[in-house]
């Protein structure tokens, strides 16, 4: 907001040239205006959802064909209880 004390909204998209500015594929981006309010820590907590995702979808060297089972069942597991709590 204009007091700078909480978010009304997003851009999502897949990010940007950070030599240009410009962003990456545009035509994916959206904005989206919030119609709850969202804290610091709820900004905290999709983050970690975000990299918990990233991880099981990535095809790096991190990524879940280089992982075991066990650690993609420990993934699936952290995502799906983060999403859970983001609306309970």
């Amino acid at each position: 907001d204009r007091e700078g004390k909480c978010y009304t909204g997003v851009l999502c998209g897949l990010g940007w040239n950070p030599t240009t500015g410009a962003p990456i594929l545009p035509e994916h981006d959206i904005e989206l205006a919030f119609d709850v309010q969202l804290s610091v820590e709820d900004i905290v907590e999709i983050n970690i959802l975000r990299a918990a995702i990233n991880k099981l979808v990535c095809d790096g060297p991190n990524g879940s064909k280089f992982l075991g089972p066990e650690r993609i069942a420990q993934l699936q597991d952290n995502a799906r209880q983060k999403l859970l709590g983001l609306f309970c």
